[in-house]
Formats: C-alpha cells, sequence, structure tokens
C-alpha cells in the first residue's frame, strides 16, 4: 500500500514537472532590461546630479520599457541611462529636460550612444554553478552521512526531488507572469533552496529520533 503511495506520489511530481518545464520552454522568461537587447545612452553632465531626477525624467520619456540609471566617470559626473530602445525625439526631450533642470547647454550630439546585444540566460546563471555545485556536493554528503540510518538513496533522492521541484515551480510561475529575470530574481531561487533544505534537516531530523 505504501508503496503504491509513493509511486502515484512520484508520478505526480514527474508530471508536474514536465508541464512546468514545456511552460517555461515556450513561455520563455522577461529579462531585465540589463539582460535584454538594449541601449546605453551616456552624458557627461559636468556637474552632479541626482539619480531620482534623471529616473523620474527617463521613465517619463522612455515608455516602451523600465529605465536604469547610473553615475559614471571620475568625479560621478556621468549619467548612463539603459533603456530597450529610443527615438530622436525622446533624446531631444531628455537633453531639454536636462537642460532645464541643471541649467546646463547640451545637445543631443553630447549623447554618446552604445548598442548592447541580449545576454543568454546561460550567461546570466554562470558565476553561480561552481559555487552553488560545490555547496550541493557538501549538502548531499551531510546529507548522507548523517541520515544515512533513514536509508541513503530515499534520503538523497527525495532531498534532490524537492529542491529541483521548488525550484522548477517557480520558474514556471516566474514565467507565468512574467516576473523579470535579474539578480534579485536569483537571489529568491537561492533562498527557496535553503528554505527547502532547514525543512528536509528539520524532517529528518524529527524521523532519527522517532527511530
Amino acid at each position: 500500500m505504501k508503496e503504491n503511495q509513493t509511486l502515484k506520489s512520484i508520478a505526480v511530481i514527474i508530471i508536474l514537472a514536465v508541464i512546468g518545464i514545456a511552460i517555461i520552454v515556450f513561455n520563455k522568461f522577461e529579462f531585465n532590461v540589463n539582460y535584454s537587447k538594449n541601449v546605453r545612452l551616456e552624458i557627461n553632465l559636468g556637474k552632479s546630479f541626482e539619480i531620482n531626477d534623471i529616473l523620474e525624467m527617463a521613465n517619463a520619456i522612455y515608455t516602451n520599457g523600465e529605465a536604469i540609471v547610473r553615475k559614471a566617470g571620475d568625479y560621478q559626473e556621468t549619467i548612463t541611462i539603459t533603456i530597450k530602445d529610443y527615438t530622436d525625439e525622446q533624446n531631444e526631450e531628455l537633453i531639454n529636460k536636462i537642460n532645464e533642470k541643471y541649467e546646463t547647454n547640451l545637445t543631443t550630439e553630447d549623447i554618446v550612444i552604445y548598442y548592447n546585444s541580449n545576454v543568454r540566460g546561460s550567461d546570466l546563471i554562470k558565476p553561480f554553478i561552481l559555487s552553488s555545485g560545490i555547496a550541493g556536493a557538501l549538502i548531499l554528503m551531510f546529507f548522507g552521512i548523517r541520515y544515512y540510518k533513514l536509508g541513503l538513496v530515499k534520503v538523497l533522492g527525495s532531498s534532490v526531488g524537492i529542491v529541483i521541484g521548488t525550484q522548477i515551480l517557480y520558474l514556471t510561475l516566474t514565467s507565468i507572469f512574467r516576473m523579470q529575470i535579474n539578480e534579485a530574481t536569483i537571489s529568491v531561487g537561492i533562498t527557496i533552496a535553503m528554505f527547502c533544505l532547514m525543512y528536509l534537516v528539520a524532517t529528518y531530523e524529527r524521523k532519527l529520533k522517532s527511530e
């Protein structure tokens, strides 16, 4: 009876995982403007400025997506604005607003424009692969040593399955709701994995005490 329930549970998990992967593949992800095809505008203002002021201008002018504003240069007097796309009229409007706000005499010719190709998803997660792989191997080693009395294959199999399953569910929801993929999204995924591991440790410890 127990074996039948276990097999049914495994079958349900596999079906849900396949559905989740299919949704991810066909629906794809919405990448943050930093990781999609974008344009970076650089303007040397020649004086200090407030990022929030420029951000407010940029979001009001470039309405086809989120604008990212940063300071650059040795004296932090250069504005960098990353956007998905632009028109000459939008750039002119931006310059006019900057001139009005900061009493400068800039023209659209003062804008240096860089065109950036999109970043592949694999490039985004690459920095996390080695550290996550080492951490995962050490955690599984600990689980195998600490909870071998509960059944080595059962413990390791269920641990890997639960962590991977929750990550697939998270990525599926991310894809469905068009949540932007960025550093914060990856951090949330890692946090979810950590909570899963904490849950597993608490569960295995309870089972170990009842043995």
